[in-house]
């Protein structure tokens, strides 16, 4: 997974060739996942992508994150929107495929439509619903949006990121995380249909004080190229997600 960071997924109009190419790259480092075609009522089709890490049993509680893979507009090379996002998740899944002493399920959901309607998101709440992830308990979700660069981290700004927040503050020190307020997204969309544990996170420069400057600034736009990622940023969030993944296991060995 790791040899082409920046330009892992093929620039194309069809987002079933960027959930076929997530598959495809998972496949080859022995993760198994799945592709969920969906048929929307406007006769659009999207196309999830699923995988849930090691000797999953849905009997027990189950940690999810999850990035939509789609894009806005083909024609710019939408890195931070949110390409980053996908590639983390991709090495996240590798870093633990295989892990056997995990006390709770780890799934990985790569969602379609996030820029138009949400019908990869509302998918995934069927799913919920349905018990796919869990017939116990969802402990959180976790969204990922602009992974692309910063040397701290922002989240979601609402009542149930403490899970998130304070691994954060943790983890990132003397950069301190912000709390912001975010355009709709698919976390905004699944929380007005009732999931409420869901948080968003992506990354931030602290060099820009009280967090003012948004991180949107640059997205759906031309300017969103690979080229102004930075890998360090990117590898510092990887290793809070490992964190987060290792503290919510904690809770559960004390237990």
């Amino acid at each position: 997974i790791t040899d082409q960071p920046a330009r892992f997924i093929p620039g194309t109009c069809y987002m079933s060739n960027r959930s076929s190419y997530i598959v495809k790259r998972l496949g080859d480092c022995n993760i198994p996942s799945d592709i969920d075609r969906i048929s929307t009522e406007t006769n659009h089709t999207c196309f999830n992508a699923d995988l849930q890490l090691y000797d999953f049993d849905e009997d027990r509680d189950t940690l999810i994150f999850m990035a939509h893979h789609d894009v806005l507009n083909t024609e710019f090379e939408n890195f931070n929107d949110n390409s980053a996002s996908v590639f983390l998740l991709m090495l996240l899944s590798n870093m633990f495929n295989g892990i056997e002493n995990l006390y709770y399920n780890l799934v990985v959901v790569f969602t379609d439509s996030e820029e138009r309607s949400f019908w990869g998101a509302d998918r995934l709440k069927e799913q919920l619903d349905e018990g796919k992830f869990s017939k116990s308990k969802i402990i959180h979700i976790i969204n990922l949006e602009l992974c692309g660069i910063g040397n701290s981290m922002w989240v979601e700004n609402h009542d149930n990121n403490d899970l998130v927040y304070d691994t954060g503050l943790e983890f990132f020190k003397g950069n301190s995380v912000g709390v912001i307020d975010t355009p709709n997204s698919d976390a905004t969309f699944l929380r007005s249909q009732g999931v409420d544990n869901i948080t968003t996170i992506g990354l931030l420069d602290s060099m820009y004080g009280e967090f003012d400057t948004s991180p949107w600034d640059v997205v759906h736009t031309v300017r969103d190229r690979y080229e102004n990622g930075n890998l360090d940023d990117m590898k510092n969030l990887l290793h809070f997600l490992r964190d987060l993944v290792i503290e919510v296991n904690d809770t559960y060995i004390e237990k």
